[in-house]
């Protein structure tokens, strides 16, 4: 198990994984059985990043239906 010592190591490490859609918030919250806010007291993630890549994930799906 690897030992996350700050909570902004932990942030990068999902931006990084969101980045590269190998992971996305929703699923990371289904699979933990969480909510952003939990995550934020517990481990001290920035809900910004979860808003962002929730955002931008929903604008991706409405204009592929346009295509």
């Amino acid at each position: 198990m690897i030992e996350m010592s700050r909570p902004v190591k932990m942030n990068s490490l999902l931006k990084l994984y969101f980045d590269r859609n190998l992971l996305t918030p929703q699923k990371l919250l289904n699979y933990l059985k969480v909510d952003e806010t939990f995550l934020n007291h517990l481990a001290g993630i920035n809900l910004k990043l979860f808003k962002d890549y929730v955002n931008e994930n929903r604008e991706y799906n409405i204009t592929n239906l346009y295509k």
